[in-house]
């Protein structure tokens, strides 16, 4: 299942991302459980993605841009914060800015697995 989020339509409109703040690790509909596993998140100036995963039950986050390109981060706790990160990156993309993510502002897919 994919709990998509959208941010605004214009840079600093954090849309539906700065204001859906009951995400959850886990659920159950109709019976079903389901259990976050993945995210793909847009940063903050809307240009590029990254993925945050999980693996034999640690928590990552993953950029192909970045010069260190998998590292442990513990995201799944800050899905309704507003908690900025980045990673080390070679250079600034077009806007001239570090890259940075925030669950608060920035459009994500999350992804969950069935769980029984």
């Amino acid at each position: 299942m994919v709990l998509e989020i959208f941010d605004g339509n214009e840079p600093g409109d954090v849309g539906n991302a700065g204001k859906v703040t009951n995400k959850k690790e886990k659920f159950t509909i109709n019976g079903t459980k389901y259990v976050l596993d993945s995210c793909i998140i847009r940063d903050i100036n809307r240009q590029h993605f990254c993925c945050l995963l999980t693996c034999e039950g640690k928590e990552y986050a993953y950029d192909g841009f970045s010069y260190k390109r998998i590292v442990d981060m513990k995201w799944k706790s800050k899905i309704n914060e507003d908690y900025i990160w980045g990673f080390d990156a070679p250079a600034e993309v077009k806007s001239g800015k570090p890259l940075e993510w925030n669950f608060r502002n920035g459009y994500q897919m999350l992804i969950y697995y069935r769980d029984n």
